[in-house]
């Protein structure tokens, strides 16, 4: 079941969240130590700063509404991760997180 991350899924988060590092073929990235930034960004957003959404010991996506740069009245949720693990890859969870996302993103309008 696809959910809103609350506090108590911050392990899970930057757990998922190395997982997603150690796959990138940027191996700049893969040295880099995240923990800390990530979590200071995961009490952010659950702060109300962004939004994360989790299926439970397989995937995430987390994303921020942002003003645009030339109308202060606009706004537009930016996706700045998505993952799912390998092992639930091409099946629906995928598509899942997405949609949450983009549900979520038309309720804020």
């Amino acid at each position: 079941m696809i959910r809103k991350s609350n506090k108590f899924d911050k392990e899970e988060v930057i757990g998922l969240m190395k997982m997603f590092k150690s796959e990138s073929d940027i191996i700049s990235l893969q040295k880099l130590n995240n923990e800390d930034l990530w979590s200071r960004m995961f009490d952010s957003m659950n702060a109300g700063a962004g939004i994360i959404f989790l299926e439970e010991g397989k995937g995430l996506i987390m994303g921020m509404v942002v003003p645009s740069i030339w109308c202060d009245k606009t706004f537009s949720l930016h996706e700045l991760a998505w993952y799912v693990k390998p092992e639930y890859r091409n099946t629906s969870i995928g598509y899942r997180l997405f949609k949450t996302f983009t549900n979520y993103g038309e309720r804020l309008k």
